[in-house]
């Protein structure tokens, strides 16, 4: 019998301070629900949510015997409280479709090493918790070594199906491991995955590599890595580009998350996979113009996500830094804008428009933002997807360039800077580019020297 606890993540809606709760279905927890005055159903998280008041969080602390109030996704485990037990446990909840997170107290050492035995599993650092797959085999470690000290926010019944399927790294006696049993984590590609993860790359790094690789094994199966040749994977290659028709960047991915493979777990000499890349496209970056930007900021209504896109294209930010932002990044009085971890982990300071200030002010007045300066649903920093929409929206909008994405704020933001005059030294700073050569791009697409340049047409009497 599984201990089931209830999780309560305080969250703004129409500037009200709520509790949305996540719970396994169960009949006495919606009553209580249902007897609470102002209780809302959300579609889009798909859960419950109630005021967030002291006669609330009186009346859940005393009906629910487990409740963990805000996840911990700030810097510290003082920024989340476990209700209603007396010592200190560990909180299960779902990490999507085939994961669990576990939120374990920094001083309970040896459960922490318990959980670094688990295979797969993944330190979440913004998130303040593991990532461990949801396997029947993490369960049944989890339950022998750690079951008094569980509290499971998810019920392990209604998964049944998932766990049944989650079969083990070898193929049945007489049976060839086949694309569905290669699916399931294989041994190559957890063994690149840990390595990746010891060398502190970025979770999509990790995520796309070991996706390119498992395919590479699938199209090889019931063959040991170390058994492929060189000419077999030149071929394989071969295939993605000819019948596929995977693009220069896709087919880079595949050749770098192959040569990791070989080269960082199983330690070959480089020279071993030295395979044909393709030449780099020399693609000019599209550019918004100044009119398109104010049109594009103008049919922005909600004031959260005007201040997102007039961060990306007035400091010139990347997706990935706009949504990781925290509030003592803003340093209003030196108009700056601390960026850490950029590209390549390196931290740096761009610029703070001052026209930006009141909005990002008055932004802060209403939201109150306490760690991430934009937090998402459920308390970590904003999806990255959700600012993609607010741009295709925006963009739609406004009636701009089609082809513009979120990336083309930054690119406008650089164009616009060498056109007023800003050397390209001071550009590649607040960008963070490694290379000047990143940032000289810039000057074909500026129209300063365009504008000069005056066709020998219109020298001749036609």
């Amino acid at each position: 019998m599984h201990t089931i606890a209830i999780l309560a993540t305080r969250r703004y809606r129409n500037g009200e301070q709520r509790f949305f709760l996540e719970f396994p279905v169960d009949a006495k927890v919606l009553a209580v629900l249902k007897a609470i005055p102002g209780r809302e159903w959300c579609e889009q998280a798909r859960c419950w949510h109630v005021p967030a008041l002291e006669a609330v969080l009186t009346l859940l602390t005393r009906k629910f015997p487990c409740l963990l109030i805000d996840r911990p996704f700030g810097a510290s485990k003082a920024s989340w409280r476990l209700w209603g037990c007396s010592e200190p446990k560990i909180f299960i909840a779902r990490g999507g479709e085939r994961d669990l997170l576990a939120y374990v107290s920094r001083e309970s050492y040896s459960w922490i090493e318990t959980i670094k035995e688990i295979p797969g599993r993944t330190w979440l650092r913004e998130e303040v918790c593991w990532r461990l797959p949801f396997t029947q085999k993490t369960v049944d470690l989890l339950e022998r070594q750690l079951g008094p000290h569980l509290l499971w926010n998810i019920d392990l019944s209604e998964h049944a199906w998932l766990l049944e399927t989650a079969v083990s790294d070898e193929p049945p006696v007489g049976r060839v491991a086949g694309k569905r049993e290669s699916r399931q984590e294989h041994a190559a590609v957890r063994a690149l995955r840990e390595r990746l993860t010891l060398e502190r790359l970025s979770y999509y790094t990790i995520k796309s590599y070991c996706h390119h690789f498992r395919h590479f094994l699938e199209a090889h199966p019931g063959r040991p890595p170390e058994e492929i040749s060189k000419e077999e994977v030149t071929q394989y290659m071969y295939r993605l580009i000819e019948r596929k028709k995977i693009a220069e960047a896709t087919q880079n991915q595949v050749i770098n998350s192959i040569k990791a493979y070989y080269e960082k777990v199983l330690g070959e000499e480089k020279s071993r996979y030295e395979i044909v890349r393709p030449k780099k496209p020399r693609l000019l970056p599209t550019v918004l113009s100044k009119k398109e930007v104010v049109g594009l900021l103008q049919v922005v209504g909600n004031l959260k996500h005007r201040c997102i896109l007039a961060l990306l294209y007035s400091s010139g930010l990347r997706l990935g830094e706009v949504v990781k932002l925290q509030v003592h990044d803003l340093q209003y009085d030196r108009k700056r804008l601390f960026i850490r971890s950029g590209k390549g982990k390196k931290d740096r300071y761009t610029v703070l428009a001052e026209s930006v200030i009141p909005l990002l002010r008055a932004y802060q007045a209403q939201y109150r933002p306490v760690h991430w300066l934009f937090p998402g649903q459920h308390g970590g920093p904003y999806g990255k997807r959700s600012v993609q929409n607010i741009f295709a929206r925006a963009r739609d909008q406004a009636g701009v360039n089609p082809s513009a994405t979120v990336h083309t704020l930054r690119h406008s933001f650089a164009t616009h800077a060498l056109e007023a005059g800003h050397n390209l030294r001071q550009i590649q700073e607040a960008l963070g580019h490694h290379s000047i050569k990143t940032t000289e791009r810039y000057l074909h697409v500026s129209s300063e020297s365009l504008d000069r340049l005056k066709s020998p047409l219109d020298n001749l009497e036609l």
